[in-house]
């Protein structure tokens, strides 16, 4: 068993285990809350040269960014490692950077000041180093401190004395989230000779970054491995979509797809397709974008289709089919992503552009969209029996509900996504369509 600390107390690593060159960190916690949202929590790591900031923002370890620039710290995510830890974090620290002085490890609650969450419903929150070849543990520190309206701890940090590491326990609550921290120690600055790199223009972290620990669980989940697919979403624009589009259900859907494109895609980008009685391609929703996609881009469109209650899907599929089979072909799946009310003006031949196109590498994911009050689950009759289609060379459509809950809850969201996406790669691989 290893050293147990407490607050505050500093412990010298360099000579309790001379020999561990690389460090694991675990990082693990209990939540005791019944009921309500689910607590999402997550480990960050700052690297801070002498001058209390990061040197570049690679230094910023976390979900979205799992390796430092040096290569010093790993970020394991939701991949556990074989013990009961929440949180893994590997340290090597005979590559870390000369430049950096203090290696700091902040907990903090994905959107907690939204859902109204704190410190206060976590208990047995601990911070442990071991050996990561044998697993044998070296110190230990166990939070017993009470934190009522913490959002953010600040579990512990690895310093440096005189050219050795030593590790403190600090146990510290903030009231203030993520992007606080980023604030705190990162600033925009010439580039370090000792670092060699240009720093960037501005960095923040986006919603979209924020929901890629929710990505790499729901792919793991899926078991999708290291799956490679492109993303386009058609939306219905009649008027019976309208509300749904401009209240910001859409808006967040897509930060969500693109999130999932991130993981997918060397280059993430959500192709967008609206229609109703017509159809129009929009611009494709890449990071640069897509904070104000809705507004700037699917609005103004939007609401013109909408002059007209009918909802033709052929042909915007085809063109889809167009761009992705001939336009722009590419060797690996291609995800659609349906948007609907339900309503349909041309079933027929929607049902032969799912038929014909089951002999090439597109799956259709036929969501149709319901706010609970204005939307009856019983308008879905055409979508669902898209689902069962017959005559087809393998099954590769799916339909599922949207419905208020599933954008509550990002989990759920990437849940329903999955639904059948695997089992068909499975199928059109067995077939040699991808």
């Amino acid at each position: 068993m290893g050293t147990q600390l407490v607050t505050g107390e500093r412990f010298d690593l360099s000579q309790a285990a001379p020999d561990v060159k690389q460090v694991a960190v675990g990082l693990g916690w209990q939540v005791t809350q019944v009921g309500g949202q689910a607590y999402d929590i997550d480990a960050s790591v700052f690297m801070i040269g002498a001058d209390g900031k990061i040197p570049d923002e690679r230094y910023f370890v976390f979900y979205n960014n799992l390796v430092s620039q040096d290569g010093s710290v790993r970020h394991l995510a939701n991949r556990q490692s074989r013990t009961s830890d929440q949180q893994t974090i590997t340290v090597d620290l005979t590559q870390v950077n000369p430049a950096i002085e203090e290696i700091i490890i902040v907990v903090t609650i994905h959107d907690a000041k939204e859902k109204r969450q704190n410190f206060s419903q976590v208990r047995d929150a601990y911070i442990r180093l071991y050996n990561p070849s044998n697993e044998v543990e070296i110190a230990r520190y166990n939070l017993t401190d009470q934190f009522d309206k913490e959002r953010a701890l600040e579990f512990g940090k690895f310093y440096k004395r005189n050219g050795k590491w030593r590790f403190q326990a600090v146990g510290q609550g903030y009231n203030m989230g993520l992007q606080s921290f980023v604030d705190k120690y990162y600033v925009e600055t010439p580039a370090k000779a000792e670092v060699g790199v240009r720093q960037p223009e501005s960095f923040e972290i986006s919603s979209v970054d924020l929901l890629t620990s929710q990505v790499d669980k729901a792919i793991a989940n899926a078991n999708l491995g290291q799956l490679k697919a492109r993303i386009g979403c058609i939306i219905e624009a009649s008027p019976a979509m309208q509300n749904w589009i401009a209240g910001g259900n859409l808006q967040t859907t897509l930060e969500r797809l693109l999130a999932l494109s991130k993981r997918l895609e060397t280059s993430p980008a959500v192709d967008v397709w609206l229609f109703a009685e017509t159809f129009q391609r929009l611009p494709s929703v890449i990071p640069a974008n897509v904070d104000n996609y809705v507004k700037q881009q699917v609005l103004p469109v939007s609401r013109t289709l909408a002059q007209r209650n009918a909802a033709n899907y052929a042909p915007v599929m085809v063109d889809l089919l167009q761009k992705y089979l001939q336009e722009d072909k590419r060797k690996y799946p291609n995800f659609a992503i349906v948007l609907g009310s339900g309503l349909c003006s041309d079933a027929q031949k929607a049902e032969y552009a799912v038929r014909t196109s089951s002999k090439y590498p597109v799956f259709w994911q036929f969501f149709g969209i319901t706010d609970e009050t204005s939307l009856s689950a019983t308008s879905f009759e055409f979508l669902r029996s898209l689902d069962i289609l017959s005559g087809r060379r393998v099954d590769n459509a799916s339909f599922v509900e949207l419905n208020s809950l599933s954008l509550t809850y990002e989990d759920e969201f990437y849940n329903k996504l999955f639904i059948e996406f695997p089992y068909w790669l499975i199928e059109a691989q067995a077939q040699g369509i991808i």
